[in-house]
């Protein structure tokens, strides 16, 4: 083809691991420098966690396993007062929370972001009055990383309510408040963590654009793969991309699948060349497709079994031994590793109020154990008998 051809070709963009650069003109490191969402990426993961069901249900199920039942403490060999004093450090962290609604909080955190962050608030002697969580999305850390600057809204350029925090110091007491910045390692999180289903992000993003397209397909009426031959002359190459621009704008995308085109002409040889390059039956095609979407996210999330996640396979019935195997192999594989992770950074801070490793994470069962009436007979003593039956 000549290199003058009058076709156009528009390069959609692809999926790109975050890049997090320090720029001359600003005091933080840029969080993701790609468009739209330039210093911006946490707000890309909550975009796909807010978009994507599987990729929600995913996250939420995750954090439950995780979570478990709460805090419980280890109070081997402590006096009363002291166990009292951990319980009291437990129950109320700060006037607003419980340790374990912060846990819950974290677990959300890590889960999208691959990170999450407290806020500690000394006493007057320099202690720990006060823990806090903090909103990971809203944070950007200084090149030096000796402190963290925080806003409500990354979009504006520059930030409207700019708040410098600086940044915890394990081994001095605190003056003011500090931010406990942590981040679960990846070998690319020098300045921000990245997400630990990082190589599943294009197929979360397919995932909702495939509902979007079945939703805007019902709500505009069943034009995809489509040429426009226009023949009234070559338009200038700012004319040409003020067209392009239009059209991608009114028809391209999921949002804006199957619209209507409307072509107003003085004649029929003037008007415009409309030609299907495809069929019309992306619907199909999206469902196809759906099968290797949902295979690469449960890849991408180390998901064992869909069924822990409520996710039925199609034509897979799963007994409640399957869950328990399943269960074990998650716990063993994923599960225990975050929560030791999260166990260690709490207890690191209980530890600055004289505890050592009494905090844990209790785990909580899928599926609990079941016992026949005949098992649960044999065990029982006559009065127990009775009284499950109502005898007196």
């Amino acid at each position: 083809m000549a290199n003058d051809s009058r076709m156009r070709v528009v390069t959609l963009a692809a999926h790109k691991v975050p890049e997090f650069k320090e720029e001359a003109s600003k005091d933080w490191v840029i969080y993701g420098t790609d468009a739209p969402w330039r210093n911006r990426y946490p707000d890309y993961l909550l975009h796909l966690f807010n978009r994507s069901a599987k990729h929600y249900a995913i996250i939420n199920g995750k954090v439950d396993y995780i979570v478990g039942n709460g805090w419980s403490v280890d109070g081997t060999g402590l006096t009363t007062v002291n166990l009292a004093r951990l319980q009291k450090f437990i129950n109320e962290p700060n006037p607003d929370e419980t340790l374990n609604e912060i846990l819950a909080k974290v677990a959300v955190d890590l889960e999208i972001f691959g990170g999450f962050a407290l806020e500690i608030i000394p006493d007057k002697k320099g202690g720990m009055a006060e823990i806090r969580h903090a909103e990971f999305a809203k944070y950007r850390v200084s090149k030096d990383g000796k402190q963290f600057f925080y806003s409500s809204d990354w979009s504006k350029n520059p930030p409207k309510d700019l708040e410098t925090i600086p940044a915890f110091d394990w081994t001095e007491k605190a003056k003011g408040k500090q931010l406990l910045y942590v981040k679960a390692y990846h070998p690319q999180s020098d300045w921000y963590p990245l997400p630990p289903y990082l190589g599943a992000v294009p197929y979360i993003e397919i995932d909702y654009e495939i509902a979007n397209f079945h939703l805007s397909s019902v709500k505009n009426g069943f034009v995809a793969g489509t040429m426009i031959n226009f023949f009234n002359g070559q338009p200038t190459e700012e004319e040409q991309q003020a067209i392009e621009d239009k059209i991608t704008e009114k028809f391209c995308g999921t949002d804006n699948a199957n619209k209507i085109l409307l072509n107003f002409n003085d004649s029929k040889e003037q008007s415009a060349e409309i030609l299907r390059m495809d069929g019309n039956d992306f619907d199909k095609r999206f469902d196809i497709l759906n099968d290797t979407v949902r295979t690469e996210i449960f890849t991408g999330h180390r998901i064992v079994d869909p069924a822990l996640f409520g996710i039925q396979s199609d034509g897979i019935f799963t007994n409640r031994n399957q869950i328990r195997d399943s269960y074990e192999l998650f716990k063993n594989t994923y599960v225990n590793g975050r929560q030791r992770f999260i166990e260690s950074i709490f207890n690191g801070l209980a530890s600055l109020a004289g505890f050592e490793k009494r905090l844990l994470i209790q785990d909580s069962e899928p599926i609990t154990e079941s016992f026949s009436e005949s098992t649960k007979v044999s065990v029982m003593q006559t009065d127990e008998i009775r009284a499950a039956i109502g005898l007196p």
